[in-house]
């Protein structure tokens, strides 16, 4: 609506899409539980004082941030300033609101996507994505403070434990590893 309110649409025949004003854009970022939608006016969703679900803000700020959760195969979505549930029940005046402090039947959505499912998307980098010899070469070649000792193969890399580094790339700690073997082989002036 005009003033940043929002009702419910009406029904749409089987097929049929939504209308422009009924899709948003759900942003979030992959370490955190908490989404913000934007419109396609630009304007982002949030939940005002009164309880209201509005979209007027220009940026994500703590009214904007929901939480989607999911239980028995439903989905209802949760303020994150204020810990109530998005109701589908409307008010007297026919606006939605977030004034729920359970997530009941009026509670409970469907969210559709236009999207493809992907799987797992692997943030590494190419360095760390190869296997443990390769992944230990390229950092050592990257710090190393001497690009002579590159050219001439003088490469100090302990060739021995090549186990630590994999299970280091499994756990996550890989970069601190490598920064300890290079402190111990001297392999790099700044360490």
């Amino acid at each position: 609506m005009d003033n940043g309110r929002f009702t419910i649409g009406g029904p749409h025949l089987a097929g049929e899409g939504p209308n422009p004003e009924e899709m948003l854009t759900l942003i979030k970022t992959p370490d955190d539980v908490l989404i913000s939608m934007k419109t396609g006016f630009g304007k982002y969703v949030g939940v005002d004082s009164e309880g209201n679900l509005i979209a007027t803000a220009d940026a994500i700020g703590t009214r904007e941030r929901m939480i989607v959760v999911f239980q028995e195969g439903k989905t209802a979505i949760q303020s994150a300033s204020n810990n109530l549930f998005l109701s589908m029940k409307p008010d007297a005046e026919g606006y939605i609101r977030v004034t729920s402090r359970k997530a009941e039947v009026d509670e409970m959505i469907k969210l559709r996507t236009d999207s493809k499912k992907e799987g797992p998307v692997d943030w590494r980098s190419e360095e760390d994505r190869k296997s443990a010899a390769e992944c230990e070469t390229s950092y050592v070649k990257m710090y190393q403070h001497s690009k002579v000792a590159v050219k001439g193969k003088y490469i100090n890399i302990n060739l021995d434990d090549k186990e630590s580094v994999r299970r280091a790339q499994q756990e996550g700690n890989l970069h601190e590893l490598l920064l300890e073997r290079r402190v111990k082989t001297k392999s790099d002036k700044y360490c």
